[in-house]
């Protein structure tokens, strides 16, 4: 448990960083920072990129400012906004609505792509199952032809009213399930029993 000694050294830890960070902003902004407006211009550098703020400091996110005396562009990260923001409080308001905006559509682009992925997974596992599910039928009505009996998890699968399996399992768990991952469960769980059929 911090002791109030510890709580007091924190808290001027938080200052002095703060400072440095004003003090270097400024800096970057050359002490003129209620000349320095924002673009309209946010951008996503990469969570490995070599991208800084002109305080110093890597960033990710790049917001654009400009110079209105001389016109020069440098570049403020989403940490500065709060201190940038004792200057130009408009500007400071929309940098947080653009972010905003673009961490929420980063979000839906990662959505729709796990998305994508997940069907995917359940078109490969689909593919799968519906080559087994040939080579069932095949042997099945081979054994007929030959007025052979099949073995019953064989027949099963094909005639029978219990374990019949369909043809085609996309159209199936379409209509049965909602959940990507269920879906593939259940093709899985019938790849492994048609392939213990054709083992026998």
């Amino acid at each position: 448990m911090a002791t109030l000694f510890d709580q007091i050294e924190n808290q001027i830890a938080d200052t002095q960083s703060t400072v440095h960070h004003v003090t270097a902003l400024l800096a970057g902004l050359d002490n003129r920072p209620q000349d320095w407006e924002y673009t309209g211009n946010v951008y996503d550098s990469g969570p490995y990129s070599n991208a800084e703020c002109c305080c110093g400091h890597p960033i990710r996110y790049m917001f654009e400012v400009k110079d209105t005396k001389s016109g020069c562009t440098t570049n403020l990260g989403s940490t500065c906004i709060d201190h940038y923001k004792a200057y130009r409080p408009c500007d400071a308001e929309l940098m947080e609505k653009h972010l905003a905006a673009l961490l929420e559509k980063q979000a839906a682009v990662r959505k729709a792509a796990q998305a994508v992925a997940r069907q995917e997974k359940v078109i490969a596992a689909a593919e799968r199952y519906k080559a087994l599910r040939q080579q069932v039928e095949d042997r099945h009505w081979a054994n007929r032809r030959a007025s052979r009996r099949s073995p019953y998890d064989v027949w099963a699968i094909v005639e029978s009213c219990r374990g019949f399996l369909p043809l085609d399992a996309l159209a199936y768990v379409e209509h049965t399930y909602v959940r990507a991952c269920d879906s593939v469960k259940w093709i899985e769980k019938q790849v492994a029993r048609m392939e213990r059929a054709l083992e026998l």
